[in-house]
């Protein structure tokens, strides 16, 4: 079995890779004009230049790349004189990277690559959708190397079974998808990270990711659907490889080097002893990088203020309130899979997925309770609107002198893309005590008061040091 890796554009990853020759690389950047498969937030940022060298050093140390042009959504520009010559130029470019690949999700893009640039291997993105022997057939038909299949199917072994004969170019599956089975926003969720993405689009990179949010709600709350996610476990790789499986792609791109080089050793000894649910995108420290909060910091489309109150989501550890041990999964577990059709099947008679759930899945209430209240108070947020609504003008108090100077001085510690976001959130906090001016505490108070969860600590500290 061959492995397809997510880059960081981490130099690191490449040295780590030293010990697994036989693996691909698979990568994009934010900004671009066609982009796609994670938003500007999330996906680490780099220049086409960067960009450019790390391919050349990929490649000499004998990896192949396989760019990313997986938008779902072109906006109707691809259909305009002036963006075609664009989109050329710009594939025009990913061909004079060295890299090897492209993975598209839409069929005329396809169709251009394979007109203009004969030299690219195209591989068909699993936004796709790719889920019977029909569809499959049509991208081979159309110019398609490599289809990188629905993760729906990664248990319906009679359908993945059937596209391998039923087609010659390679086959590829996510090994550990985070998505819900049978997400319904699947669709609208691929459009939105693809706008989220693009370079000139008018959401200009900004998304406050609604569909991931009430994914992992929805996990966090009833964690038996973290048994029915279509994951492949390590030890099971074997059985892909029967069913003639080609190649295994390994996510995600937002992660950190570490997190995923232990991914990757993991299905390359076929072997993870651990929390299966570290495996998938729920909040986990330090396996993630850093969020480009510039995008989403912008107070003329949201409250910015309010949006920082949910700034410790994405840290919060919920792999550590949800254990799936590994080892306490049947070695058997894909078996039921090989003759059960999940897709005409209802959950709730069926019962399998709680019975592994029962034995394999250790969950900490009081921990998993939180997470769900935070999860559900941004999601009514959102819905209501109240987080796109304007504060009050908080109190018309008068400061005194000392507690201007403190504010000021906490101000400047704050880094500069969350301070407009952190004078609107005090402003709308801070109180008088006893009725008369706003004093030092009074400040200090409201900065405790208004700071999100992760970055609390750090406000303590200054505050501590500014009054000793």
């Amino acid at each position: 079995m061959k492995f397809e890796l997510a880059c960081n554009w981490d130099v690191n990853l490449l040295k780590g890779l030293e010990k697994f020759p036989d693996v691909e690389l698979f990568g994009g950047i934010p900004g671009s004009l066609i982009a796609g498969g994670r938003a500007s937030f999330v996906a680490p940022e780099i220049t086409e230049s960067d960009a450019g060298k790390y391919i050349e050093s990929a490649r000499k140390a004998g990896y192949s790349f396989n760019f990313l042009l997986n938008a779902s959504c072109l906006d109707n520009r691809e259909y305009r004189k002036d963006e075609f010559a664009k989109i050329i130029q710009h594939i025009g470019w990913v061909e004079s990277t060295g890299a090897d690949w492209v993975t598209v999700t839409i069929p005329y893009l396809l169709e251009i690559i394979r007109r203009h640039f004969p030299e690219l291997k195209i591989a068909v993105s699993s936004w796709a959708r790719v889920e019977s022997v029909r569809k499959a057939q049509y991208w081979e038909s159309i110019g398609a190397d490599a289809i990188v299949l629905s993760e729906e199917i990664n248990r319906d072994f009679k359908t993945l079974e059937a596209i391998r004969k039923a087609v010659k170019c390679k086959l590829i599956l996510i090994a550990n998808p985070g998505c819900l089975y049978g997400c319904p926003r699947s669709f609208y969720h691929a459009n939105v990270m693809t706008h989220g993405s693009q370079g000139g689009h008018s959401s200009e990179g900004f998304l406050v990711d609604h569909c991931y949010f009430s994914c992992t709600s929805e996990k966090v709350r009833h964690p038996e659907e973290l048994i029915k996610i279509r994951w492949i476990r390590p030890e099971d790789v074997e059985d892909y490889e029967m069913a003639g499986i080609d190649c295994l792609k390994i996510i995600d791109r937002y992660k950190t080097t570490e997190t995923l080089l232990s991914y990757l050793k993991a299905y390359s000894e076929r072997r993870y002893d651990g929390n299966l649910v570290e495996l998938l995108n729920l909040p986990r420290k330090k396996a993630f990088l850093p969020a480009n909060v510039k995008y989403l910091l912008r107070d003329e489309y949201i409250n910015t203020a309010k949006l920082m109150e949910f700034a410790d989501i994405t840290d919060y550890p919920v792999t550590e309130g949800l254990v799936l041990d590994n080892s306490r999964i049947p070695s058997n577990f894909l078996s039921f899979f090989k003759t059960k059709d999940c897709a005409t099947s209802d959950c709730r008679e069926c019962g399998y997925c709680g019975l592994i759930a029962r034995k394999a899945l250790k969950v900490d209430e009081g921990m998993v309770g939180v997470a769900a209240g935070k999860y559900e108070a941004l999601l009514e947020s959102l819905v209501s609107g109240d987080i796109y609504r304007e504060d009050s003008t908080g109190s018309a108090d008068e400061w005194d002198a000392d507690a201007g100077k403190a504010h000021k001085k906490l101000l400047d510690f704050v880094p500069a893309v969350f301070r407009q976001a952190a004078e609107k959130k005090i402003a709308s906090e801070v109180r008088a005590s006893n009725g008369g001016k706003v004093g030092v505490d009074d400040i200090c108070a409201a900065w405790l008061r208004a700071t999100p969860a992760p970055f609390r600590k750090l406000i303590e500290e200054k505050i501590m040091e500014m009054r000793s």
